[in-house]
């Protein structure tokens, strides 16, 4: 039983690290040399995820763009 939780959780973690990458490569296209480095943290960088849990990420810019926040829903998810 503890295997399909974990194995279940890892589904799901693998998923969300996939929206994380598809979000970061989003963001490099616009931010271009102005992206610094991107992490993801969290459940899903835990390898804790589960179905219910969000996505979030970090990236860090150079001085040039102002800090900002921003929420992404994707499409299907």
């Amino acid at each position: 039983m503890l295997s399909d939780r974990f194995h279940a959780l890892s589904v799901f973690g693998q998923k969300r690290l996939a929206i994380a990458q598809q979000i970061v490569e989003r963001k490099q296209q616009e931010l271009r040399d102005h992206l610094r480095a991107a992490a993801c943290y969290g459940s899903v960088a835990h390898h804790a995820a589960s179905e219910y849990s969000d996505v979030e990420i970090v990236l860090l810019t150079d001085e040039s763009i102002p800090a900002q926040e921003e929420q992404f829903l994707p499409r299907g998810s």
